[in-house]
C-alpha cells in the first residue's frame, strides 16, 4: 500500500496498542487521541517507525565513535614519533651547527632541546590522551543514545525534548572548553620547564643564558605549540561533529514522528 492511500485511512484498521497506556486504537481515528490518556493516535502508529530510526542511528554513531577513537589514536602515536624524530635530529645537527663546535656548549644546548622536546611533544600528548579517557567515562556513549531515545519519544513534551538538545551540544562543548584549558595549563607547565633548564644548562647566567639560545626557544615554541595544537584540532572538530549528529539525530526523530509513514495503517 503506497503513502498516499495510508493518508486516505481514517481509522486504524489493525490492533496497534497505545504508546503510553497500551490501549488498544483498533477503529480509532488516525488524527483522533487515546481515549484513555489522550495521546496522540498517530504518534503511537509511528513507534516503529521511530525505532528502527534509532536502531540504524545507533549502528551509525557507534561505528562513527569507533572511528574517531583510532584517528585520536593514530595522532597520539604520531606525535610521540615525531618527538622522538626530533630528539634524534637535535642531538645529530645541533653538535655540528655552525657557533656550536664547543664540546660542553653543545651538550648542553641538546640536552635542553631533549628535555624542552620531551615536555612540549610527550607531555601534551599524554596529558590530552589522558583527559579523553576521563571525559569518555564521564559522558559514555551509551548516555548520548540515551538523550536521542528520550529526545525522540513522542509521550515527552516538546520543552524537554529541546532541553536534551541543548545538554548534547553543552557537552560537546564543555569536553572542548576543557581541552582548551588543558592545552594552555600544559604550555605554561613546559614553558616554565623551559626556563627552569635554560637556567640549569644554558651557556652563562640569568637572562644572558636565555638571550644566548635562540634556536633553543624556538625549537622549544614548535614542539611545544605545534603537536599539542594538532591534537587539540583533532578532538576538539570530533567532539564538534559528534555533538551535531546527535542533535541531528534526535531532531529526525522527531521529524518522524510528526509525519506520516508506511508503519501507519
Amino acid at each position: 500500500m503506497t503513502a498516499h492511500e495510508h493518508d486516505t485511512i481514517k481509522t486504524v484498521e489493525r490492533d496497534r496498542p497505545c504508546a503510553k497506556c497500551g490501549y488498544s486504537l483498533r477503529t480509532m481515528p488516525r488524527k483522533g487521541t487515546c481515549p484513555e490518556c489522550g495521546y496522540s493516535v498517530i504518534r503511537s502508529l509511528h513507534l516503529p517507525v521511530t525505532r528502527r530510526l534509532l536502531e540504524r542511528e545507533d549502528r551509525v554513531l557507534a561505528r562513527r565513535d569507533a572511528a574517531a577513537r583510532w584517528r585520536s589514536r593514530v595522532t597520539v602515536l604520531a606525535i610521540v614519533l615525531l618527538t622522538m624524530a626530533g630528539i634524534a635530529l637535535a642531538a645529530i645537527a645541533l653538535p655540528i651547527l655552525p657557533g656550536f663546535a664547543e664540546s660542553e656548549r653543545a651538550a648542553r644546548i641538546t640536552a635542553i632541546i631533549i628535555v624542552t622536546m620531551l615536555a612540549g611533544g610527550l607531555l601534551p600528548g599524554t596529558l590530552l590522551l589522558l583527559l579523553r579517557q576521563w571525559l569518555n567515562v564521564q559522558v559514555q556513549h551509551a548516555d548520548y543514545i540515551d538523550i536521542c531515545r528520550r529526545s525522540g519519544d513522542g509521550a515527552r513534551a516538546e520543552d524537554e525534548r529541546k532541553r536534551d538538545g541543548r545538554i548534547l551540544r553543552r557537552i560537546g562543548d564543555y569536553q572542548t572548553y576543557t581541552l582548551i584549558l588543558s592545552l594552555i595549563l600544559v604550555v605554561l607547565i613546559s614553558m616554565v620547564g623551559l626556563f627552569i633548564a635554560t637556567l640549569v644548562w644554558g651557556v652563562g647566567d640569568g637572562v644572558q643564558a636565555i638571550r644566548t639560545n635562540p634556536l633553543m626557544i624556538a625549537s622549544a615554541l614548535f614542539w611545544i605549540l605545534l603537536p599539542s595544537l594538532l591534537l587539540w584540532i583533532a578532538r576538539a572538530r570530533h567532539l564538534h561533529a559528534q555533538s551535531i549528529q546527535y542533535s541531528r539525530a534526535a531532531e529526525q526523530v522527531k521529524q518522524r514522528m510528526d509525519s506520516s509513514g508506511p508503519d501507519a495503517g
